[in-house]
């Protein structure tokens, strides 16, 4: 019970035990008293405390409005802070993730130019040793695999256009073999050639014939 209840119920009672005092002391006049005189001393009695509980009650109210409102304004902050806070959760969880995806990044080109370094490693190369003539027009192009694996040779372009064989659809590490080229109308006449390394993997090369009976490696992707 709060303090202001208490002297409400204080000055209720000290009022109430005034006003049967007082009708006590008039008992003799009771008899001749009619209804309407009788309403106005119940009125009159009760009136003034119905008015003190009024101004309590409001007292009381604005307290709590004003409780209400401190309690809303304290949760309004709350609310901010915990917005700020995630805010800031939600930034640095963002600049975690950025971190993260950069360093997967240079993970991943990392791993692809250490794959692209072993890839270029088992790849066959061609170098040219010597050149026969095999007839008119007709050269056979003697090379070395310097390089890795070569299987299922193919021609994939000839520019300008002219017949090519291999000696073997097949080429091992450090193996030896010849293209027969012929009716080659000019030079330089570009060879592009397809095989399947021992990853089982397509790939291709380029080859120059600059002049008759010699290639070279030619720059460039194939």
């Amino acid at each position: 019970m709060t303090t202001r209840t208490k002297l409400g119920v204080a000055g209720t009672a000290g009022w109430l035990v005034l006003a049967f005092l007082l009708a006590l002391h008039k008992r003799d006049t009771w008899p001749e008293l009619t209804i309407n005189e009788w309403g106005d001393f119940f009125a009159g009695v009760v009136a003034p405390v119905a008015f003190l509980w009024l101004i309590l009650g409001y007292l009381q109210q604005g307290e709590e409005v004003r409780s209400n409102t401190d309690t809303l304004r304290q949760q309004q902050q709350a609310l901010e802070r915990q917005v700020e806070e995630t805010a800031a959760v939600a930034r640095h969880a963002g600049e975690q993730v950025k971190v993260a995806a950069d360093r997967l990044e240079l993970e991943r080109q990392q791993f692809e130019r250490v794959r692209a370094r072993d890839k270029a490693r088992i790849q066959p190369v061609f170098t040219f040793t010597n050149g026969m003539s095999a007839g008119p027009a007709t050269w056979d192009l003697h090379f070395k695999n310097s390089g890795g694996m070569a299987r299922h040779l193919t021609m994939i372009v000839v520019d300008p256009p002219c017949e090519v064989r291999f000696s073997s659809p097949d080429v091992e590490p450090d193996g030896e073999g010849f293209i027969t080229v012929s009716q080659i109308t000019r030079y330089p006449t570009m060879l592009t050639i397809g095989y399947i390394d021992q990853d089982n993997d397509e790939g291709r090369m380029r080859l120059e014939c600059r002049e008759a009976g010699m290639f070279r490696n030619a720059p460039g992707p194939a």
